[in-house]
């Protein structure tokens, strides 16, 4: 009798288990998923048709999560990304008491589209070899990059940006550069680049006085350099600068290369297509000047991609009246400035003090900047625009108006008590004095003159008297360059 009781209560048992199955899969949402098999574009859309006896909560297409508005039926449309080849997608519908359903999708991408390749080299060299700056992309990967047969890659990539040196023979050189994606889909380029031998790279001379014109699309490309002479007399060390066909993006510095330096600084810069009446300063007298045209690269690296080459000749080093990168002398508002201060004074003392004191006043010491570490870069005018500096800016709005004043002006650039400093050197009663108008500028007590024409070395100055400083003391940047 127990045993027969023992069978009925597992009978009863499996069959509770059964009906509860049954009830709980009757129970589960339906789902039927719609989509294409086969596409040839990198997106696909999924339609997901939903039913249930209780409400529907959300909907999942692999992890992407959509909430459902709550009714016991919908038709919800997704938009997917697909990679090339087989996709998998899985489906799923949960309704409010947790139950759900499960569809997988299957979706075949078949890419038809070649891949994104760019290519820049130079037209004209004047070596054997050319550079090729090379970027090729595919959203199913490149399989192959080529240069004149030649493979650059190990492995399908997605992305690759390079740079690819051939070789050329004298004259025309045709260069071809493929890339083919995974699916054999491809894209060619070809190139012409001319190879010529360097002595027959024009070296044109300029006349003096004359507006130093130029069309940017003329003119050979980097490492070609297009050098130019210009032979001066005194007096002539202000030209006038005019390009044409300026491409987008291209930046435009003049700028100056001191003999047995590797860098060009810059005295001007410009971003125009077209330069029209723009001054050029030869300030430092008799040498080589440029006129770099370029674009930005990776962090502060930059693609050269034209050079002039301006040998002056037959002028003096005028670098401590002319204007600079930063000491704008002359800006209208500076020279009006140092008008006004020095019209009724006679002697270079006088102006020199009225100067210091000038700029003592017109600026108050930025000492947010300061204790940040942050320090704007300001031209003299938006140094005096602003009302506020460090030492570089009171040191190069003084420059800035003792030049327009016509007295010769220098900044110095070291430390003071430790710390970098700049200040200033001027030339007065036929000898360089000294002046530090920031530490002059004194919150408490006003005014003072402590620093004020005094022979070198200042107190706790200490000068830094490379050649690399006295350049970079006035310059916007420099730009490491090798012809």
């Amino acid at each position: 009798m127990r045993r027969k009781l023992g069978v009925l209560v597992l009978l009863a048992f499996l069959m509770v288990t059964v009906f509860s199955t049954v009830s709980l899969a009757a129970d589960t949402p339906t789902l039927t998923v719609v989509a294409p098999k086969v596409v040839y574009s990198p997106s696909a859309t999924i339609t997901a048709k939903a039913s249930g006896q209780n409400p529907l909560k959300y909907l999942t297409v692999n992890k992407n999560h959509y909430a459902l508005p709550g009714t016991k039926s919908i038709v919800k449309s997704v938009k997917v990304n697909l990679k090339a080849g087989s996709n998998i997608f899985t489906v799923k519908v949960v309704d409010h008491k947790g139950k759900y359903t499960l569809r997988r999708v299957y979706i075949v991408y078949l890419d038809k589209t070649p891949p994104v390749l760019m290519v820049t080299a130079p037209s004209v060299v004047t070596n054997s070899t050319a550079d090729l700056k090379i970027t090729a992309w595919d959203i199913s990967r490149v399989a192959k990059l080529e240069v004149n047969g030649k493979n650059l890659l190990a492995a399908p990539v997605w992305y690759y940006q390079t740079v690819a040196k051939v070789n050329l023979n004298p004259g025309e050189n045709t260069v071809t550069v493929k890339a083919v994606d995974i699916f054999g889909n491809a894209t060619v380029k070809s190139l012409k680049i001319i190879r010529r031998d360097s002595s027959n790279t024009p070296v044109e001379e300029i006349k003096p006085g004359s507006v130093l014109s130029f069309d940017y699309r003329k003119l050979s490309e980097y490492p070609d350099v297009n050098t130019y002479t210009l032979n001066l007399k005194p007096g002539e060390e202000i030209g006038t600068l005019q390009i044409s066909g300026i491409p987008a993006g291209i930046s435009t510095d003049f700028g100056y290369k001191p003999a047995g330096s590797g860098k060009i600084y810059a005295i001007k810069e410009f971003n125009s297509s077209n330069i029209s009446g723009e001054k050029l300063y030869f300030r430092y007298g008799s040498g080589s000047y440029y006129l770099l045209f370029y674009k930005q690269s990776w962090g502060s690296s930059v693609y050269i991609e034209k050079v002039i080459k301006l040998n002056v000749t037959g002028i003096a080093d005028k670098s401590t009246l002319l204007p600079s990168g930063f000491v704008d002398s002359d800006n209208p508002t500076i020279r009006q400035i140092a008008y006004d201060l020095t019209k009724d004074l006679t002697s270079d003392l006088e102006k020199v003090k009225a100067i210091h004191d000038y700029v003592a006043r017109a600026l108050a010491y930025d000492w947010t900047s300061y204790r940040l570490g942050v320090v704007p870069q300001k031209t003299a005018s938006e140094a005096l625009a602003s009302g506020t500096g460090v030492c570089q800016d009171y040191s190069r709005l003084f420059a800035a108006i003792a030049r327009a004043a016509g007295i010769p002006t220098k900044i110095v650039i070291g430390t003071g008590d430790g710390e970098p400093h700049a200040w200033n050197r001027v030339y007065v009663n036929g000898k360089w004095l000294d002046v530090d108008v920031t530490w002059d500028d004194q919150e408490k007590y006003g005014i003072i003159y402590d620093y004020f024409l005094k022979e070198a070395p200042l107190p706790k100055h200490v000068e830094d008297s490379s050649a690399e400083a006295y350049y970079e003391a006035e310059m916007l940047h420099s730009i490491t360059f090798e012809e």
